[in-house]
């Protein structure tokens, strides 16, 4: 969950000892900070799927909620795996105008604090002359975008020139400057700044920086927001601290471990979500044993706990039964299992075509003259002597010891046709607890479940990671290795593009297909014919004919829609034309959005999703009309039939690419996220059936 949730549309968070300590330390430091007081640093460990990003989301919120209006609340992802770009992400959602206001009433109470008294208060590495112009232009409004491009590394050296500013400039050391001035404006005005900052392992371990570098900017940043007073929490695996040298460790005021839930937790959670989207304090259909028995299955993960509910629930109404113990082992093979192993292997071959690796799929390695089949092999050194590669195993849920066997002789038989050899395993599926141990034993890395999105920087991560691995061992040259990647990275990515076209093009004819047959379902009615243009407003304002319990339920859809929205205004703002002024930042924001890589198929997949939705409530209203003037023409069939049509139209669509939407703050969709993106959408169609057979 990479956003910062709306006070309304907040997450649930289940109440664990974790979450209470994170929101007792907050409180602590909020209650107690002054204005030039230090700050603090908290971090956040857990294991992929554990809740880090959503714990971070919460402390946000619990922030906004019980200190506003005194508390900026900022959330900055650390997967760019730069101090540059993490300083500037922050800079950009303060943005000038809010730095200008402060700076102003400093100034203004003080005539003698002007940007160089100012710069002689903070430890800056640039040069204080060329920041003491910059502030001084920002206390301009008409000449604060060029002082904030300057900042933010856009000018040309031309362009710097031309302002009086110095071209040349260490960007890294820029940004983490202007950070830093920010933070003390901050701490120096009597609110309060907290920063969470999200992956921060990325940081730390990236291959292109030397260990001492790394230790030092890590320190830097720290300082850069703790000495303003700010409250910076950050999040990363349980292996962070090992990752670290001592003075980094130090750096950490508070560190907690976030840990599976029980089945009491379990239980709660789901009376919690039916009570938000029914209204109903109820367990059922599910009961506290099975609450028990998928902390078992599924480890305790809440992303895995929660992706097992989503797919018990649909599957306990439309059976109309409780859900038990073989309904989750039904569930497990048939989501979990089966779908999963084509969907990773898709993924597979997607992220090494992108890496530029030479793979090979449904591969047979020869040993004693029997081959051993695996999914995927990356060649390195192909063609030469000393042949070398990497092997990707994909698997099915690991729940028993004989799976770990079977495993350990696939592997044995791998490494004697290739003594050079990597293996990299996927389960596709879900790992029990007590098996992870011994899996990760017979690789050099451990076993990475397929679960969209981490899986991807996961499994991209483990590559490179063994390839590198390869390229020591058998002495490769490694500049020539990366050179032959890059070439067959740009040929991947020039047939990507034109796929992703042609997949945007079939995608949106489907849909029209379908919302086609949703129209032909209801027959004619006075809102049919205004399904296609959209909404006139933000979604979810127009006056329904649906009951209140029903209409809930798409409005919590449409809601988390709503940054579509934010977008609209972002570009009305960026090209002048809304009523309020260009702010230069939201031009920023734009072109991050559209750049390649970011939010650009999220917000066409968002944009035909809200459109699909809209059809399926007036396609509902349609079929209430109908029953409410012709009793007995409306029939409970043709319901299921509509939230049928609608279920198989939001399936063809690519709902995993809304993950990226919440990636900048500006563009959360809270309610969407802690599900990987898809919950609120996947299955609307039996939720609004449940609700309407209950509401009437």
């Amino acid at each position: 969950m990479a956003s910062i949730p709306t006070d309304e549309h907040a997450a649930i968070t289940v109440p664990t000892a974790a979450v209470r300590d994170i929101s007792a330390y907050l409180t602590d430091h909020l209650a107690g900070a002054r204005a030039g007081a230090p700050g603090t640093t908290l971090a956040i460990l857990g294991g992929a799927g554990y809740g880090k990003t959503h714990a971070l989301a919460h402390l946000l919120t619990r922030a906004r909620q019980e200190h506003r209006p005194g508390v900026q609340a900022v959330y900055l992802d650390a997967r760019a795996a730069t101090f540059t770009a993490v300083c500037r992400s922050f800079l950009t959602q303060i943005g000038p105008g809010d730095v200008r206001r402060r700076l102003h009433t400093l100034v203004s109470a003080d005539p003698q604090a002007g940007p160089e008294t100012l710069l002689r208060r903070i430890a800056v590495t640039t040069d204080r002359s060329a920041l003491a112009v910059a502030l001084a232009m920002l206390l301009r409004p008409e000449r604060e975008a060029v002082a904030w491009s300057w900042w933010a590394g856009e000018l040309s050296s031309a362009e710097a020139a031309e302002h009086g500013l110095p071209s040349g400039t260490d960007p890294q050391a820029l940004a983490m400057d202007a950070a830093s001035l920010v933070a003390w404006l901050y701490g120096h005005s009597g609110d309060h700044l907290v920063v969470a900052l999200d992956d921060v392992d990325r940081l730390l371990t990236a291959s292109n920086r030397a260990a001492e570098t790394t230790a030092e900017l890590w320190a830097q940043l720290v300082e850069s927001f703790t000495a303003g007073g700010a409250f910076l929490a950050v999040t990363g695996p349980p292996e962070l601290l090992a990752q670290m040298d001592e003075r980094s460790r130090q750096r950490f005021g508070l560190t907690l471990s976030l840990p599976p839930l029980h089945g009491a937790d379990i239980a709660w959670f789901i009376q919690q979500s039916q009570h938000r989207a029914l209204g109903l304090d109820t367990l059922a259909p599910f009961t506290p044993e099975v609450a028990a028995y998928l902390a078992d299955v599924t480890g305790g993960v809440p992303r895995r706990v929660i992706r097992m509910c989503f797919h018990l629930y649909r599957t306990a109404v439309r059976a109309g039964t409780r859900v038990d113990y073989a309904m989750v082992r039904s569930v497990l093979h048939e989501h979990f299992d089966g779908p999963a192993v084509p969907g990773a292997q898709a993924a597979v071959a997607r992220l090494l075509g992108e890496g530029g690796h030479d793979y090979h799929r449904s591969y047979l390695l020869p040993a004693n003259g029997v081959a051993t089949p695996v999914d995927f092999w990356v060649s390195f050194l192909d063609g030469t002597e000393r042949a070398a590669g990497c092997a990707v195993l994909i698997t099915e849920s690991v729940l028993k010891p004989e799976a770990v066997d079977d495993l350990a002789r696939r592997l044995a038989d791998i490494r004697l046709a290739v003594p050079d050899s990597e293996a990299i395993l996927v389960v596709a599926g879900h790992l029990a607890p007590e098996l992870a141990a011994p899996l990760a034993a017979l690789l050099a890395t451990d076993p990475i479940l397929f679960e969209p999105p981490a899986f991807a920087e996961e499994f991209a991560e483990a590559v490179t990671s063994a390839i590198r691995r390869l390229e020591r061992s058998v002495g490769a040259d490694a500049g020539t290795a990366a050179v032959d990647r890059l070439h067959r990275q740009q040929a991947h990515l020039q047939r990507m593009m034109q796929q992703m076209t042609d997949q945007l093009d079939t995608v949106h004819t489907l849909v029209d297909t379908e919302l086609s047959l949703v129209q032909r379902a209801v027959g004619p009615g006075p809102a049919a014919s205004t399904v296609m243009a959209g909404p006139p407003g933000p979604p979810g304002l127009r006056p329904s004919l649906l009951p209140t319990r029903v209409q809930e339920v798409f409005l919590d859809a449409l809601d988390a829609l709503s940054g579509l929205w934010r977008f609209d205004v972002l570009l009305g703002q960026t090209f002048g034309s809304t009523p309020a002024p260009a702010d230069p930042r939201d031009a920023g924001v734009v072109h991050w959005l559209l750049r390649p890589g970011n939010a650009a198929p999220a917000l066409a997949t968002s944009a035909l999703l809200q459109r699909l939705i809209e059809a399926f409530r007036t396609a509902v209203e349609e079929w209430y009309r109908r029953r409410a003037e012709h009793p007995g023409s409306a029939p409970e069939r043709e319901l299921d039939r509509i939230c049928g049509v609608y279920d198989t139209a939001a399936g063809l669509l690519p709902l995993f690419e809304l993950g990226s939407l919440t990636a900048f703050g500006a563009l959360a969709s809270p309610g969407a996220a802690e599900t990987g993106g898809r919950g609120l959408f996947d299955g609307l169609g039996a939720r609004v059936n449940q609700a309407v057979r209950a509401y009437g």
